[in-house]
């Protein structure tokens, strides 16, 4: 029992040593920028990608804690709004220069969406599929290798990785807008509640909630927080916009967890370890 208590204190004292409020980085389609969660109307750029004009887009960032790095998809050389090359890019988090690691082929021939690195995979986790439904979930090497992870019964437009419960949701802001908690050992998916046609997202683990922005057909996009368990429906706040007067353009969110955040994981996964025995 002492030992579950001092589990328990120590877990409040590293959660009350982290803010409610943290930098959260951004990508549009040529630089890598930053703001404060509560406060997203203040942008700052961090640098330019500098991949060359046949560059049109890069999407769906991710921090890949292997490396320190952030990687996302990138689209080069394309000819109409459904075919590019697909590459995957690593981005510098310190300068925003970026390099590409891996070419895809044709977008519409086999699409990439979505990107998060999963902490029990040790791997950036993908989706996979035809240019109209990524289905199939995939790991990403830091060299650009795919391996088949597992087939899902949904389009995985967009997800996210809870690293505090090792849990992944994804959602399709162009189908059925659900927030969906995707088993990824078998592939199966519980609906959490309405997506409202959200954009690319990123958990939080010191604050222990995702933020996402709302699509929006002008810009500024609009920046939301949500809180789930990954079993009751998830709630959902209001932030404001991204930029008060731009940054319609923003095409994915990542965190960098912070040491305060890494230690409150560390402890989570020993209550849990002490939980199972």
């Amino acid at each position: 029992m002492r030992g579950k208590n001092l589990i328990a204190g120590l877990l409040v004292a590293v959660g009350a040593t982290v803010a409610s409020a943290e930098t959260i980085y951004a990508i549009t389609n040529t630089h890598l920028v930053k703001f404060d969660t509560a406060n997203p109307g203040v942008v700052s750029t961090v640098g330019a990608f500098n991949l060359g004009a046949n560059y049109t887009r890069v999407f769906n960032l991710a921090y890949n804690k292997s490396d320190g790095n952030f990687y996302g998809i990138g689209w080069r050389d394309q000819i109409n709004p459904n075919r590019a090359t697909q590459t995957l890019v690593r981005i510098n988090a310190s300068t925003g220069a970026a390099t590409e690691i891996a070419d895809y082929g044709f977008s519409d021939v086999t699409t990439f969406e979505s990107m998060e690195y999963n902490d029990s995979l040790g791997s950036l986790v993908s989706a996979r599929g035809n240019f109209f439904d990524t289905t199939e979930m995939v790991t990403i090497s830091n060299t650009g290798v795919v391996n088949p992870l597992k087939q899902t019964t949904r389009d995985n437009d967009h997800q996210v990785y809870d690293s505090f419960r090792n849990k992944t949701y994804s959602w399709d802001p162009n189908g059925v807008l659900q927030w969906v908690n995707i088993d990824l050992a078998t592939g199966n998916g519980t609906n959490l509640g309405g997506a409202q046609n959200f954009g690319d997202g990123a958990y939080s683990s010191s604050q222990d909630a995702f933020f996402v922005y709302q699509v929006a057909f002008a810009s500024p996009y609009f920046f939301k927080k949500i809180v789930t368990d990954g079993v009751n429906p998830i709630s959902v706040t209001d932030i404001g916009f991204i930029g008060n007067t731009g940054h319609g353009d923003i095409t994915g969110l990542a965190f960098i967890p912070t040491p305060a955040s890494l230690a409150l994981l560390g402890l989570g996964a020993l209550a849990a370890a002490r939980r199972r025995r």
